[in-house]
């Protein structure tokens, strides 16, 4: 028994979901560890498809007031048509693989003792086996001081190796001296929409990049092989960098060890913040921890192990000057990879970012700070030609390029793609992704940061919510208005359809994860809709937003605001929220009924989680429990993001047993084999999502309260945790035995690392 945090396995990984990841935040890769062969699978977080274009729709504008009259006089589907067919863009960019890395290792018989392992602790990725009487050890890490990948090649007797270097996209790879430089061109457009032709456009317009693979050292000789292939012989040591786009900092003659222990120490400033532990780490490989757990074992440590890994792959995919971290982190394979593995800003965006201030890991929050500032130019426009306003807006996607337009159109020509709405129509992506701004500054209580950064972004996209608000009956409401991804049944056909949880998580792993239209393919009699007016998202976001602004005004003495003074005037005539048959919290304007009742979304819960609106409002933290029960009970949580976002709720509302229980679901039904979420396929926001979820259940700062052990497991009886952030500027040690707290300790921590 150790307390080392590892995962580690006792064979090479046989698929992408088994690797082992290492990132410096812009560039990552997964290891396999293979025998024979070693493949690591390259990423470089620039690398997208597409160029700089203006995806805005110049022809929205002129029907947003008759889509808003029809939905006014309950004409649902018919302004669903409209918009669909008049006020979409073109679709996002997608995120794109660099290559492989292919390492040929001369090995002279069978492996034995054979181990994989990432130390958490320090960033490195160690493999290791003996193959007739060598002992072979490799070692790698992603250095952000050296801006490179480094491994290192090692053996008990001189031997040979092989590297080379393949790519889906078009490049150019030449091999001369100790390198492999490579050059090569992004496609235009990628085709989200078929497996057959995944590259749809090649085209000229997208953008270059190089790499380049170098042996930096080595006791053996080097030559040149046909294939661009470099070839080391006689060798019991062979250190080699990988580096793309940014040229590494690195000598031709580097000192493997001196540049780990400059990576371990970076990494550690940060790292070194939070820790949880709840016991002794068992000598046991990972994938065989999570199969005992799967099978009733109960092994709260690997918890622990857990949250130290989530905390892991926010620093490696997510460091300053790099971008944000996507729906796939950094580390993606697929030419065709699902979702674009873009930016979904309707929830998987914003999850990825939850444990960076509750868990202690602030300096991953710039390249956040930054997606929020290009956004913040092209919003401006997307707002203007859309919907003449004012502000900034954002819809469901974006990427590289920050595309701020509604999306439902694949080439930007035709008709809107059928069920677009249901995610396209969403203008709400900026506001929530506000949201984190006012937390860093509440938590830090950096007031440079709430002056230069946060106050001036927020106030941009209080100004679209306030031109988007429209009156209607003495009320202001949203119009149109989606909760994201879902839909309703209209008012005239009132069949209830029963949808099993299994079918929802079979349509849920399409590529578009398009579930209703796959339910609607089988159910023609059924009339559903996606858009209606004031979806109860909506009005917590709006709340929100405009509150938190009154707050920052009011911090740094500008209450004459003239912003602020509009929102005065229309936050008290901002319309209700409703409470349906069943006590629960009303999705949309009217208590619809549902098509798909057990929604792997639950939007509506806003102000529950991750919002603080219902904090002290007991009836409305009701009405959404009722809400997230009938979700349940309807089959809801089977994707692992939605599964991460109820152990939150229900951290917050200080169930320890579902909270609980849902952990377990987590990891049991929704994690691969090296714990990476599973949608599936792989997303990494149910990661994120489940370490913030386990800060919440530990402690909770929330409505002007300081909770301590909210929602402790049974079965965590005795641990403890230490650097968890609460407001203004404080950390928390915590202690407990037999279920109950022993230690409280609360500390000042700098606003910055």
């Amino acid at each position: 028994m150790n307390n080392n945090m590892n995962l580690w396995f006792r064979r090479p990984a046989q698929a992408w979901e088994e690797t082992l990841p290492i990132g410096n935040g812009r560039l990552g890769a997964m290891i396999f560890g293979g025998v024979e062969e070693e493949k690591l699978g390259l990423n470089e977080d620039t690398l997208w498809s597409g160029y700089p274009k203006d995806k805005n729709n110049y022809s929205a504008y002129p029907h947003l007031q008759s889509v808003r009259e029809k939905l006014f006089a309950g004409k649902y589907l018919e302004a669903e048509e409209e918009l669909r067919n008049n006020m979409e863009g073109e679709h996002s960019a997608s995120y794109l693989p660099l290559g492989d890395l292919l390492v040929s290792f001369d090995t002279p018989g069978q492996a034995e003792y054979y181990t994989r392992c990432l130390n958490i602790d320090t960033a490195v990725v160690t493999v290791k086996y003996t193959a007739g009487g060598v002992d072979f050890t490799r070692e790698y890490f992603a250095g952000y001081p050296q801006k490179a990948i480094l491994m290192r090649f090692t053996s008990s007797k001189p031997a040979g190796l092989s590297v080379r270097f393949a790519s889906q996209l078009m490049h150019l790879a030449f091999a001369f001296g100790d390198e492999i430089r490579i050059s090569g061109k992004c496609p235009e457009h990628i085709n989200q929409f078929s497996d057959d032709l995944p590259i749809l456009d090649q085209g000229t317009l997208g953008q270059e990049f190089t790499a380049k693979v170098r042996i930096l050292s080595t006791n053996g000789t080097v030559t040149v092989l046909e294939n661009s292939i470099l070839r080391v012989e006689n060798a019991t040591e062979t250190v080699v960098a990988l580096e793309a786009v940014v040229p590494a900092e690195l000598s031709s003659c580097v000192n493997f060890e001196k540049e780990k222990a400059a990576h371990i120490a970076d990494y550690r400033k940060i790292y070194d913040a939070c820790e949880l532990y709840l016991g002794e780490q068992p000598e046991v490989p990972t994938d065989e921890r999570l199969e005992a757990l799967k099978n009733g074992a109960e092994d709260p440590a690997l918890f622990a192990l857990y949250f130290a890994y989530g905390r892991y792959l926010l620093i490696a995919c997510s460091r300053k000057g790099s971008q944000a971290a996507n729906l796939q982190g950094i580390w993606c394979w697929q030419l065709k990879a699902p979702w674009s593995s873009n930016y979904t800003t309707n929830i998987n965006t914003e999850m990825n970012y939850w444990p960076a201030i509750s868990c202690n890991l602030l300096p991953c929050l710039e390249p956040y700070n930054s997606l929020l500032q290009k956004l913040r130019k092209t919003g401006r426009e997307t707002a203007r030609i859309h919907y003449r306003a004012r502000g900034f807006v954002q819809h469901h996607n974006t990427d590289y390029w920050g595309v701020s337009n509604p999306m439902g159109i694949p080439r930007g020509w035709g008709e809107g793609r059928k069920g677009c709405v249901r995610w396209g129509m969403w203008p709400m992506g900026a506001a929530w992704l506000c949201e984190e701004l006012y937390n860093e500054y509440i938590y830090t209580g950096d007031e440079d940061f709430l002056r230069d950064v946060a106050w001036p972004v927020t106030r941009e996209a209080a100004l679209f919510l306030l031109d988007w608000v429209v009156e209607h009956n003495g009320e202001y409401t949203t119009a149109p208005s989606t909760s994201p991804e879902n839909a309703f049944v209209v008012p005239e056909d009132t069949q209830t359809v029963e949808v099993k949880a299994e079918q929802v998580y079979d349509f849920d792993a399409t590529a578009q994860g398009d579930v209703l239209a796959e339910i609607n393919k089988k159910l023609p009699e059924r009339k559903t809709c996606a858009v209606a007016t004031g979806s109860a998202m909506d009005l917590s976001i709006i709340r929100e937003l405009w509150g938190n602004y009154a707050a920052m005004c009011a911090a740094l003495g500008c209450e004459d605001d003239d912003v602020l003074a509009e929102i005065n005037e229309k936050l008290p005539k901002l319309a209700p929220f409703k409470i349906g048959r069943y006590g629960q919290i009303v999705e949309f304007n009217e208590d619809f009924d549902e098509p798909e009742p057990g929604h792997r979304h639950i939007s509506h819960l806003y102000g529950l989680f991750p919002s603080e609106l219902f904090a002290n409002d007991p009836k409305m933290q009701e009405a959404c429990r009722k809400a997230l029960e009938h979700r349940l009970a309807n089959g809801g949580g089977h994707t692992g993001w939605s599964c991460a976002w109820i152990i939150n709720v229900f951290a917050i509302l200080g169930d320890a047993e579902n909270a609980e229980k849902y952990l377990n679901v987590l990891l049991k039904r929704s994690s691969y084999p090296n714990l990476w979420d599973a949608h599936p396929p792989f997303q990494i926001d149910g990661n994120f999502g489940g370490i913030a979820g386990i800060a919440n259940m530990l402690v909770q700062d929330r409505g002007g309260e300081v909770k301590y052990l909210p929602a402790l497991p049974k079965s965590w009886k005795n641990g403890w945790v230490r650097g968890l952030r609460i407001k203004g500027g404080k950390t928390v040690d915590l202690a407990w035995e037999d279920g109950k707290l022993t230690n409280c300790e609360v500390k000042d921590s700098p606003a910055k690392i």
